[in-house]
C-alpha cells in the first residue's frame, strides 16, 4: 500500500453549553475509515455510536463507554454514562463526572492541572486515557497509547483518529512488532492472516502450548494456505490426535458443530489444500492480497477480509479450545 494522504478535520465538542464551541484535529482518509470500522469504531451517524456506548454500558463498561465518548467529543454523554455507572455499580465514578463536567480548553486553567494530578491517582486505564486525552499539550498522545490495558482495537482506533499519516504507520508497526513478540492474538487485527500472521500464531503456541486454538483458525480462516506452509497441517493433525478420545463428549461435539466435516474427516479440503470444504464463513485473503512481500502491519488499513472475520472468530475459537483443554485437563 502506497502513503496515507489524509486529511485534518476540525471537529467540534458536542454537547457544551458554550458560545463558540471549541474543535478538535483529528485525520481522515478513506484507509483510516476502513480501520475504524474494523475496530468497531465506525461511528459514520450519531446513531451508531450511540448504539455501540449503549452496548458497553449494557455490559457494565461503563469506563470504556465514557472514555470512548469523549475521544469522539462527546463530554456530556461521557458524564451521563459516568453518573450511571455511579449508581449503578461504582459510587466513585460521581467524583470523575463532575471533575470531567469543568473541561477547558484553556492550558493554563487550574482544572487541567488538577486534571493531570488526579490521573496520576486513578487505577482505571480509560479513566487515565480520557484525561490523558483532554489534557495533552503536545498533541503526542503518547500517554493515550501507552495505556496497554486499554483493548487493542480502542488503541488502534484512537491512533486512526489523532496521529498524523507518518507517526500513525510508525505506531501501528512498533505495536504490530509488540503483539507478535508477546504471542498476543489481538495482533491479528495489524498482521491479517498473511504469513507473519502465521508467524503470530507460531508465537503464541510456542509461548502457551495452545494448539487447539490455532488449529481451529487454520480450519476456519486458512485452508487455502495449507500446502504452503507446513505449520498449519502440523496444527490441525496435532489437535486432532489430541481430541480423538473426546470424540464422544459434550465439549467434543460443540467444537465439531463449527468444524467443516471435510477437515473433522481429515479430507482433501484440509490435507492437500485443495480448499473445497464447505464453511459458513468467508475464507482468507487471496494469494493476491496476500503476497510476502507486503508490510502485513498495513492490511488493517487495507482492509483486507480476514482481519474482520477473524475477529468476529477469535472470542468463539478461543471458547470452545478451552472447553476441550478442560475436559482433557
Amino acid at each position: 500500500m502506497g502513503e496515507l494522504m489524509s486529511d485534518v478535520v476540525n471537529k467540534p465538542w458536542v454537547g457544551l453549553d458554550l458560545q463558540k464551541p471549541p474543535t478538535c484535529k483529528v485525520f481522515r482518509c478513506e484507509e483510516r475509515s476502513r480501520a475504524l470500522e474494523l475496530c468497531s469504531w465506525g461511528f459514520e451517524n450519531e446513531a451508531v455510536l450511540t448504539s455501540f456506548l449503549a452496548q458497553l454500558e449494557n455490559a457494565g463498561n461503563y469506563t470504556r463507554a465514557a472514555a470512548v465518548a469523549v475521544f469522539n467529543q462527546r463530554i456530556k454523554q461521557a458524564i451521563q454514562i459516568l453518573q450511571k455507572g455511579a449508581a449503578v455499580k461504582e459510587p466513585t465514578l460521581n467524583s470523575t463526572a463532575m471533575a470531567l463536567s469543568g473541561f477547558t480548553e484553556d492550558r493554563k486553567a487550574l482544572w487541567r492541572e488538577t486534571c493531570m494530578m488526579l490521573r496520576s491517582q486513578l487505577t482505571d486505564p480509560y479513566l487515565r486515557a480520557m484525561f490523558a486525552f483532554l489534557t495533552d499539550d503536545a498533541d503526542s498522545f503518547d500517554p493515550v497509547l501507552g495505556e496497554t490495558d486499554m483493548a487493542i482495537q480502542d488503541r488502534v482506533a484512537f491512533a486512526c483518529n489523532y496521529l498524523s499519516d507518518a507517526r500513525l504507520m510508525e505506531y501501528l508497526e512498533r505495536l504490530k512488532m509488540r503483539l507478535t513478540e508477546a504471542g498476543n492474538l489481538d495482533g491479528i487485527l495489524l498482521t491479517g492472516l498473511c504469513p507473519e500472521g502465521i508467524d503470530l500464531l507460531q508465537r503464541y503456541v510456542d509461548l502457551t502450548g495452545d494448539v487447539q486454538t490455532v488449529a481451529l483458525v487454520t480450519i476456519h480462516t486458512l485452508q487455502h494456505a495449507v500446502n504452503k506452509d507446513s505449520r498449519l497441517s502440523h496444527w490441525v493433525q496435532s489437535w486432532k490426535g489430541m481430541t480423538t478420545p473426546l470424540s464422544r463428549s459434550g465439549e467434543m461435539v460443540q467444537v465439531c458443530q463449527m468444524t467443516p466435516r471435510t477437515v473433522m474427516e481429515g479430507g482433501s479440503s484440509l490435507m492437500d489444500g485443495s480448499g473445497t470444504g464447505s464453511l459458513t464463513l468467508p475464507t482468507s485473503n487471496s494469494d493476491k492480497s496476500c503476497k510476502p512481500g507486503n508490510n502485513a502491519c498495513h492490511d488493517l488499513l487495507s482492509n483486507k477480509p480476514c482481519n474482520k472475520h477473524l475477529c468476529l472468530l477469535r472470542d468463539k475459537i478461543l471458547s470452545s479450545s478451552r472447553a476441550v483443554a478442560n475436559h482433557i485437563i
